[in-house]
């Protein structure tokens, strides 16, 4: 059925002011041809000609009708958009110039109502018949929607030398920055050091055994970012329920025992520091989800909707294992492949680091010195391959006597066995439990 049967909706006035104005005013070109693509024009003798208006623009010439002529017949469209008589009618009859950005916006405003037409044309057709699993259809009918909504769909493809420029500024930058971290700073020392904070888009896993700590290093991260970093932190926790989260947030911050808080034996002077803290870590933009059986797409859906409502600059999850799996995968193992990579997928489209928990096998219980080492990742699948940083959290006490080791009683190691962009270190750690908070030492050892 043809899109004009359809009755979709247009305004040919408005892509022929547009057209000519563009053939009468190099500054309306470069309004016109930032803002649109030639999809964006309904009809087809419109599309060609602004398509040609492209072609001469992505060359660097000067656009006229005698260029835009040249251009539609080197591009096979001279006879399809109306030739001379059409081009010529467009430069004679344009409204003012002064009016162009009135109906570029017009042009664009057409084009995504036709855009969420056929999305929701299509969605409907696909839940009719039932040929896709709902999860699925779901998850892809609010991926298009939300790429019309940013437009992401016509950025994708770009050459190289505005890229080859926007490295060069951040070139710039660091130096300006002199060694200061480029991404979001975590709050220990050591490690934004090595990895110059949390850079954007990248898959960080952070691996241990039970009890080693690595939920409440994650929420040192998380509170260190949005209390102090100002940024916008969104934690989805699994395992655990947002009192329990927020008690441990209020000990970590007051300096009041989670012990206390927990029990309530909490002293007049404790209760004083727990309400003053309430206005700094109340005003902070953390956002708590424990949600149980959380899926990817389900993730991904919760995201976008806060990073479009008020800005999105670190995601947590904890913790992978937990996470429901979507489609028919074989084993838990290829379940998990698919999850991660979906991860990474959402972590280059939110354009955040998204941090990601996961568990260890048994495998450090049985060694000697019971470190841990990358193969030890459970249902590990491609989470060595999708991960930009894979961090392994180690605490001896969990394994010896703290009698008989009480020099090590608050010791941690966070080891960096993978880091796509630098080295891999390994970062001394001290533990506070009655805070359930780790602190940075000051230097790094090497592997």
């Amino acid at each position: 059925m043809s899109e004009e049967l359809l009755n979709l909706p247009y305004s040919e006035e408005a892509e022929k002011a547009v057209l000519g104005s563009v053939l009468l005013s190099p500054q309306t070109a470069e309004k016109a041809l930032e803002n649109l693509m030639p999809e964006d024009f309904f009809i087809l003798r419109n599309r060609d000609v602004f398509a040609a208006m492209k072609y001469i623009w992505d060359r660097g010439g000067s656009i006229d009708v005698v260029t835009v002529l040249d251009a539609l017949e080197k591009l096979g469209k001279q006879e399809s958009s109306g030739g001379l008589e059409y081009i010529t009618e467009l430069s004679v009859s344009t409204p003012a110039a002064l009016n162009v950005e009135h109906y570029i916006a017009i042009v664009e405003e057409e084009s995504t109502r036709r855009r969420l037409i056929r999305v929701c044309t299509d969605v409907a057709q696909d839940a009719r018949t039932g040929a896709r699993e709902t999860d699925r259809l779901l998850d892809d009918a609010e991926r298009r929607i939300f790429e019309i909504a940013v437009r992401t769909s016509d950025e994708a493809i770009e050459p190289i030398a505005p890229i080859y420029g926007r490295v060069y500024h951040r070139i710039g930058e660091l130096m300006r920055l002199g060694g200061r971290s480029t991404g979001l700073p975590t709050g220990f020392i050591d490690l934004d050091i090595l990895t110059s904070g949390l850079q954007k888009s990248d898959l960080i896993i952070i691996a241990g055994r039970p009890a080693s700590g690595k939920s409440t290093l994650a929420l040192n991260i998380a509170t260190h970012a949005a209390l102090r970093e100002g940024a916008t932190v969104a934690i989805f926790n699994l395992e655990m329920s947002k009192d329990q989260l927020v008690s441990r947030i209020m000990s970590t911050e007051t300096g009041v025992p989670l012990y206390n808080i927990r029990t309530g034996n909490v002293q007049s002077e404790e209760l004083l520091e727990i309400a003053k803290g309430f206005n700094r870590i109340g005003d902070a933009a953390l956002l708590i989800d424990d949600t149980p059986g959380l899926s990817v797409a389900e993730l991904r859906s919760r995201c976008r909707r806060i990073k479009a409502r008020q800005g999105l600059d670190l995601v947590i999850v904890d913790y992978l294992q937990l996470m429901q799996a979507t489609g028919r995968a074989e084993s838990r193992v290829q379940a998990v492949s698919e999850m991660t990579r979906n991860l990474k997928i959402l972590a280059r489209e939110l354009d955040v680091p998204l941090i990601v928990l996961s568990q260890l096998s048994r495998e450090p219980d049985k060694r000697s010195d019971h470190t841990p080492l990358m193969s030890d990742l459970r249902e590990s699948g491609s989470i060595e391959q999708d991960a930009d940083i894979i961090m392994m959290l180690y605490r001896p006490a969990a394994y010896v006597d703290t009698q008989e080791y009480a020099d090590k009683n608050n010791i941690a190691y966070l080891h960096v066995v993978k880091h796509r962009n630098g080295e891999t270190r390994k970062i001394d750690l001290t533990w506070i439990p009655e805070l359930t908070k780790f602190a940075s030492c000051s230097h790094l050892e090497e592997n």
